[in-house]
């Protein structure tokens, strides 16, 4: 994802369509035409507009970003990367931080319903992936100035999931040919980690409907 681990961020506005535009270029350049998508919060909005563009054979949004009715900057102007700061000026502590269970709890359970079930290792990554994240601060912007608005115009199996204990998108049920709700019960926003063998089931059906 542009702005993100070791890819640099997008010259334009990161916005998900953009983002999505970079990940199309990347298939391209692997001669992959298209691929089974799976993405979580923005990459769940990526995913989708990747299937929107016609590069998905299926697509797995798991807690997407940009399903709101009115776009939260509307509501919310103010800018998101206040977090971000913190942790990056506090970002030579987090190894030794993500060692204090209490820490990591918090750090954590925004997004894992179950903070122990992420590793230690994994809650450094993931810590340290934030805060070094460059591309982070403009991409939050971009998404959360827009919404998605293509969800009936998808013409490959789509599943959009919700968990049950998402602390920060709202669920919506959609009816169309092509795309199903399903409830992710026991999982907070990033449900990989709360119920792995459930994700992981549900990217392995949605995928094989395309068979």
């Amino acid at each position: 994802m542009p702005g993100f681990g070791h890819s640099a961020p997008l010259a334009e506005t990161p916005t998900p369509a953009a983002l999505a535009a970079r990940l199309a270029t990347l298939l391209d350049e692997l001669e992959i035409e298209t691929a089974h998508v799976v993405g979580n919060s923005l990459g769940g909005w990526v995913a989708l507009e990747l299937a929107l563009a016609g590069r998905a054979r299926s697509a797995t949004a798991l807690c997407p970003a940009g399903m709101w009715r009115v776009p939260p900057a509307e509501n919310d102007p103010e800018p998101t990367d206040r977090t971000q700061r913190v942790a990056r000026r506090l970002r030579p502590l987090i190894p030794l931080a993500m060692r204090a269970r209490p820490i990591r709890h918090a750090a954590l359970s925004t997004f894992v319903f179950h903070p122990d079930r992420v590793p230690l290792a994994a809650a450094r990554r993931m810590a340290l992936a934030y805060a070094n994240a460059t591309g982070y601060g403009a991409a939050s912007a971009a998404m959360r100035a827009n919404r998605f608005s293509g969800i009936d115009h998808l013409t490959v199996p789509t599943v959009v999931a919700w968990a049950e204990h998402d602390r920060l998108l709202r669920s919506h049920a959609f009816s169309t040919p092509h795309v199903r709700t399903v409830h992710l019960p026991d999982c907070g926003h990033t449900p990989m980690w709360d119920q792995p063998q459930l994700v992981t089931e549900l990217i392995r059906s949605t995928a094989s409907a395309t068979s």
